[in-house]
């Protein structure tokens, strides 16, 4: 027994303190939360589709959401391989549905990562302490702390990716051929699960040609010795994870969903304006949930210094190091449209931090043996982990703490800034969002099934409140009455016959009324509402192309032609989104598409749109006024559409108030920057109101 305790105490002190920082963490507590908190959006999507193979038994090719959207309304949507949902699915059918289990499995598969790191320091550096404290360094990262424990798969797919690097390991030290084939079977499945996690397999790969091409020799002997099946090998794993995307694009094509991103989001596409925007989130806030300041400081000076002690450094460690760097610029630089608010895209470039630690201290053992085992140095090291671990912490906490807490509860860790933005996003989600997650057992009560078809609203998201109602049906934001009679028309083969709505304030617009004027139930801020599909619309609907003028060339005439649009001489041939023409605003030509109806009514409704194009940044849009506009203005620029050449579809959706009955209105689009040309075509009005 003392023995086997000898051989084995680095994994056991491992085990002890990995532990440690699961109940430091309250992952204990975090493990029975529903999915809250910084991105549920994304937490109930997975959930979403694990939840659909639990009920549905659908193949692992068949994942599909709560929200029946797309061609049939299949609710059929792909994004990364399902594998890890489908096998939690499993788990499900054995266990029950629990979602803590979902995040248990999580949190085995981040330890399982972790382990491998531990195992990979300790068989290079000979060091147990460095071989513990380093890999767990990783562990105080905000975002590896708060998505270990949770629904997404990024940290899965980081954590794939370092047990493939220590088997890459173990077929350096013993020249067995099946462990490169482990290595590369659980790089496809990081990859497959989190398509950012294929900096692994690119940056092995890059070492392969590398050595084959004889650019680099990182030993007397080659690391790769049957070339032509390693290479067949790289090719293989990347012809099954092209194809499963590829699969993705096509199955959410035959299906019509669009909900998923499955292309790049690439630097070049964007405006130097947006660039700028998001060098600014990313330097004043995700950053921060990347890892702490000081400890990435320290890790930037540990590559530098590797860097300029080139010749002192093992030579594959170092290029390694540098290859990775690289690949997670390429990376960034492929989806850099993403980093506004999805922190979780940055977290399979945590994977440069060991990278770095592996090069850095296995030069100081080979070259400053002194410092490598330095006391001093090691409890200057676990100072700073067990620091970044407490922010690690206060930063996670500050996301899951509930809505009551004062300013004063928050760590000084954080900014003011965040102090409030959470203190905000507490409060809104337990004041609006919350019933949601225990308000099934009422629905069973009041009559509805888990069968039923719903409509829950507001809720921008494609799966929040279905998932968390355990319901099918459509999620959506209705706050004008238009909006919400299109969507209850678009989904009427359904048969949705109730709504469920967490903002009753919705109820204001008369159209909402009178849709959901049977109210059947209440719990806590959610009323429920039986649909009445007993209503009539008188609909007018006028429309101008900008392409026939009146025979002074003073006005626009429209469809029908007896409505006419003035200032055709802002008419342009520069640019067009259809047929020849389009209207051009800049300078003293402001205004353009100009009309004026003599009598409007209380309670009518204005859904009014138009095309945009401009090569700049621009608040041009669309006006509906009064003649003296102190007593009613609307102005939007709300994009709702867009299309390959630029052109943008703008709208305007207004209600009619009381003190405008009978009243004049205009309606025009308007240009307020005299200096940027903005184009616009295909202005269209449609007039709704009730029919009594």
């Amino acid at each position: 027994m003392r023995k086997f305790l000898k051989k084995r105490y680095g994994f056991i002190i491992f085990i002890l303190f990995y532990s440690g920082f699961f109940f430091f963490y309250n992952y204990n507590k975090i493990l029975t939360y529903r999915p809250k908190s910084i991105h549920q959006h994304r937490q109930c999507d997975c959930l979403s589709f694990t939840y659909n193979f639990y009920k549905t038994g659908n193949s692992l090719f068949e994942p599909q959401l709560n929200l029946k959207t797309g061609k049939n309304f299949s609710g059929k949507n792909a994004s990364e391989f399902p594998i890890l949902y489908w096998t939690v699915a499993k788990l499900w059918k054995l266990f029950g549905y629990h979602e803590w289990i979902y995040r248990l499995f999580f949190v085995i598969i981040m330890f399982l990562g972790l382990f491998a790191l531990f195992r990979i320091f300790e068989n290079i550096l000979k060091d147990v302490y460095w071989a513990i404290l380093l890999p767990l360094w990783l562990f105080t990262s905000t975002i590896i702390i708060y998505y270990g424990n949770n629904f997404l798969t990024d940290v899965p797919g980081l954590c794939f990716a370092f047990i493939g690097w220590y088997f890459f390991l173990k077929y350096v030290n013993t020249k067995k051929y099946w462990f490169i084939i482990a290595t590369l079977s659980f790089f496809c499945l990081a990859m497959l699960v989190k398509i950012t996690a294929g900096i692994s397999f690119a940056a092995l790969l890059i070492i392969f040609i590398l050595e084959w091409t004889k650019i680099i020799r990182f030993d007397s002997n080659y690391i790769f010795k049957k070339r032509i099946l390693t290479l067949l090998l790289f090719l293989f794993v990347g012809i099954i994870v092209a194809s499963w995307y590829l699969y993705a694009v096509y199955y959410n094509k035959v299906h019509e969903n669009y909900l998923f991103q499955t292309g790049v989001l690439p630097i070049w596409n964007m405006k130097s304006s947006e660039i700028t925007i998001m060098f600014r989130i990313l330097f004043d806030f995700q950053l921060k949930n990347y890892f702490h300041t000081i400890g990435l400081i320290i890790i930037l000076a540990f590559f530098v210094i590797a860097l300029l002690n080139f010749k002192k450094q093992n030579r594959f460690l170092l290029i390694l190091n540098i290859i990775i760097f690289l690949c997670c610029i390429g990376g960034m630089s492929l989806w850099f449209g993403a980093y506004n608010v999805h922190d979780y895209h940055l977290i399979n470039y945590l994977i440069f931090i060991p990278a770095t630690c592996l090069t850095f201290f296995n030069f100081l053992k080979q070259n400053y043996p002194d410092i490598f085992s330095s006391l001093k140095f090691k409890i200057v090291m676990l100072v700073i982990v067990l620091v970044c671990a407490h922010y690690g912490k206060e930063k996670t906490w500050a996301r899951y703490c509930g809505h009551n807490k004062q300013l004063y509860d928050y760590s000084s860790f954080l900014s003011r800034w965040e102090v409030d933005f959470y203190r905000y996003e507490n409060w809104a989600y337990g004041t609006r969002m919350e019933a949601y997650e225990t308000i099934t057992p009422y629905l069973r009560e009041i009559g509805i099934t888990e069968n039923d078809n719903v409509f829950s609203l507001p809720d921008a998201s494609p799966s929040i409140t279905l998932y968390l109602m355990g319901q099918n049906g459509v999620s959506f934001i209705a706050e004008k009455g238009p909006d919400f009679i299109h969507m209850i028309n678009h989904y009427k083969s359904l048969n949705i016959k109730y709504a469920i709505v967490g903002d009753t304030s919705i109820r204001k617009d008369p159209m909402i009324a009178k849709v959901l004027s049977e109210k059947i139930g209440q719990y806590k801020n959610v009323a429920i509402y039986k649909i009445s599909y007993d209503y009539k619309l008188n609909s007018t609907t006028f429309f101008c192309d900008s392409e026939t003028t009146d025979s002074a060339g003073i006005n626009f005439i429209g469809n029908p032609d007896s409505i006419k649009f003035a200032v055709a001489d802002s008419r342009s041939e520069e640019k067009a989104l259809s047929g020849k023409y389009s209207v051009c605003l800049i300078d003293y030509k402001q205004y353009g598409f100009v009309t004026t109806l003599p009598f409007v009514t209380k309670n009518q409704y204005f859904v009014i749109s138009v095309w945009r194009y401009c090569e700049q940044d621009t608040e041009a849009g669309i006006c509906l006024s009064a003649k003296n506009s102190e007593e009613f203005y609307n102005f939007s620029t709300d994009v709702t559409e867009e299309n390959d050449t630029g052109w943008e579809k703008i709208r305007l959706v207004v209600t009619i108030p009381k003190n405008m009955d009978g009243k004049e209105v205009s309606l025009y689009v308007y240009n307020p920057d005299k200096n940027k040309k903005v184009f616009f075509d295909d202005f269209e009005v449609s007039i709704l109101n009730f029919q009594e």
